[in-house]
C-alpha cells in the first residue's frame, strides 16, 4: 500500500482514498487529500453524496514495517584507514556528485574496507528519498526499516543478471534498485559473469533499471553509487612486489576483458591500489566531516537543477543549461580527449566530474583547478586501465 500511495502522489493525485491504515508517513506530502475509509460501502456512500467519511472515528491499522537493523556490514570511520589518500579524495567526489569507482589491487590491499567506510560518508536521505527507497523495498518484499541512510548492498558474484538488474515472471526490483540512493558495491567484478556486468550499461548512465518482458516493460528506480572491486588477475598478484603472479597472459586477458570498455566509460574512477604498510600514516579527517561535505554538495545540486538529479546522471541538456564553461576550459579539455583517444562519453564525464569538485570547494563556477582535477583523474583511469589489458 506505501508504494501505491506514494506513487499516486508522484502521479499528481489530488485526493486518494486509502484504508484506514497510518498515514504520518505522508504528511509532509504538499497538496494531497488522504481519505481513510472503512468499508466499499461506506466509500460508495460518500461519493454518491449520501455520508462523509471525513469525521469517521477510525481505528487505525499499523502498515507491516519491518524495524530490523540495516547496517548488517560494519562499517568503518575514514579516519582508521591508513594511506590511500588518493583513494579517499576519489571516493568523496564520488559520494558528492553520485560518480562510480573502480578498484584494482592485490588481495587485502584495502579495497572492500574502503567500500565499506564508502557507506558512512554518503549524506542521509531526505524525506521523498526515504520513502522512495522504502517502497522499493516493500515491492521487493525485503526487509528495510524506516531508515535515514543510504542502502549497501553487496550481492556475491554468483548472482544472475535478474537478481541484478530484477526480472522474474511479475518483475520485481534487482539489486540495483535496491541498492537506488545508496551503495551497490560488486566485489570480484572479474568473477562476475561478463553478460552481469553489460547489464549495468544503461542504469549507470540513466539512473533507471529497466526489465522487459513479453507483457511489456518495467522501470525500476536505480541511481546509485557503484564500488567494484577486482584483482588484476585471477591469482591476484599481477604487478605486486610481494608475490609473483602465477597466471599466463592469455587467462590474465581472459580476466580483464570482462570489464568492458563501455562499462569504464561509465566509470569515472579507476584506481590501482597497492598494500599500506602499518606505518602508514591515517587522515584525521573523520566520515562525520566528510559526510557533511557531500550533504552540501548534494543540496547544491538538487538546488541547481530543481530535481533530485546528481551530477553524474542530470540529463545532459539540462546539466548544459545550468553549468558552463570557459572557451579556454573546453578547448582544453578537448585538446587533452584527443590526445587520450577519450570517447564523447568519457569527455562529458570530465564536465560533470570536474563540476562535482568545485561543487565540494563550494565554487558556484567550474574552477580551472577543477578542470585540471577532472583531467588528472581520467587520464590516470586510461593510463590504469591499458596497464592491465597489457
Amino acid at each position: 500500500m506505501i508504494p501505491t500511495i506514494h506513487q499516486a502522489i508522484l502521479l499528481g493525485f489530488k485526493r486518494i482514498y486509502i484504508p484506514p491504515i497510518e498515514i504520518s508517513l505522508f504528511a509532509q506530502a504538499a497538496d494531497v487529500e488522504l481519505i481513510r475509509m472503512p468499508d466499499m460501502p461506506s466509500l460508495l456512500s460518500h461519493l454518491a453524496g449520501k455520508t462523509s467519511l471525513f469525521d469517521e472515528d477510525l481505528t487505525l491499522l499499523t502498515p507491516e514495517t519491518f524495524y530490523e537493523d540495516t547496517e548488517k556490514v560494519p562499517h568503518v570511520c575514514f579516519s582508521a584507514i591508513r594511506g590511500h589518500e588518493e583513494a579517499k579524495r576519489a571516493l568523496l567526489l564520488a559520494a558528492a556528485g553520485g560518480h562510480h569507482v573502480l578498484m584494482s589491487g592485490p588481495p587485502g590491499c584495502g579495497k572492500s574496507l574502503l567500500a565499506n567506510a564508502f557507506h558512512t560518508i554518503l549524506p542521509d536521505l531526505a524525506h521523498d528519498e526515504m520513502l522512495e527507497v522504502y517502497s522499493i523495498y516493500q515491492l521487493a518484499k525485503q526487509a528495510r526499516s524506516l531508515s535515514e541512510r543510504p542502502p549497501f548492498r553487496s550481492p556475491h558474484h554468483s548472482s544472475s543478471e535478474g537478481a541484478i538488474i530484477g526480472g522474474g515472471r511479475f518483475p520485481k526490483p534487482g539489486e540495483m534498485s535496491l541498492a537506488h540512493r545508496g551503495v551497490l558495491f560488486l566485489d570480484e567484478l572479474g568473477h562476475f559473469p561478463r553478460r552481469v556486468i553489460d547489464t549495468l550499461r544503461q542504469p549507470l548512465e540513466s539512473g533507471f533499471a529497466v526489465v522487459n518482458r513479453v507483457e511489456g516493460s518495467d522501470q525500476f528506480p536505480a541511481a546509485i553509487n557503484l564500488i567494484a572491486a577486482t584483482n588484476p588477475c585471477p591469482c591476484g598478484y599481477y604487478g605486486s612486489h610481494e608475490k609473483y603472479c602465477t597466471c599466463g597472459d592469455k587467462a590474465r586477458l581472459k580476466y580483464m576483458q570482462k570489464i568492458t570498455g563501455p562499462i569504464l566509460d561509465r566509470v569515472d574512477f579507476v584506481l590501482e591500489m597497492k598494500n599500506q604498510g602499518v606505518l602508514a600514516q591515517s587522515t584525521a579527517v573523520t566520515s562525520d566531516e566528510l559526510r557533511m561535505l557531500t550533504t552540501v554538495s548534494r543540496t547544491r545540486q538538487r538546488v541547481r537543477y530543481g530535481a533530485n538529479y546528481t551530477n553524474a546522471i542530470v540529463p545532459i541538456k539540462l546539466f548544459e543549461d545550468k553549468t558552463t564553461f570557459s572557451p579556454a576550459q573546453l578547448a582544453r579539455i578537448e585538446t587533452v580527449s584527443f590526445q587520450e583517444k577519450l570517447s564523447s562519453r568519457a569527455t562529458m564525464k570530465i564536465l560533470r566530474l570536474a563540476r562535482t569538485i568545485s561543487d565540494v570547494a563550494d565554487e558556484d563556477h567550474v574552477t580551472d583547478a577543477a578542470i585540471d582535477e577532472a583531467l588528472g583523474w581520467k587520464i590516470s583511469a586510461s593510463q590504469t586501465h591499458r596497464s592491465l589489458m597489457r
